[in-house]
């Protein structure tokens, strides 16, 4: 008959614990999102003026935490803050000089 060590329990049980609360509590791993409420912005533009709105863009948002979808003849943009009117309004300007 095998008899354990006071530390070879001590670790078994600690081990077993450990499995157990992984298996009854699963780890959440959070997603890696902006923030808990990002902004949206919808702009109205042909797919080749990407490039302004993506520069516009970079600089209100230098660390680039910046989605951009293009859908239906409109970029859909998810940033980690809400535009200010100011700023939708300078970037629809932009896209608008860039596509004349």
């Amino acid at each position: 008959m095998y008899t354990y060590s006071m530390e070879t329990t001590f670790f078994r049980l600690v081990y077993t614990f450990t499995v157990l609360l992984f298996l009854l509590c699963p780890m959440r791993i959070p997603r890696l999102s902006l923030r808990s409420r990002p902004g949206s912005a919808t702009f109205r533009a042909r797919y080749t003026d990407r490039d302004a709105l993506e520069e516009q863009l970079s600089r209100l948002f230098p660390a680039r935490s910046i989605r951009i979808t293009y859908e239906r003849g409109h970029f859909k943009c998810i940033m980690p803050r809400p535009l200010t009117p100011e700023e939708h309004h300078a970037i629809e300007l932009a896209i608008a000089t860039d596509h004349h």
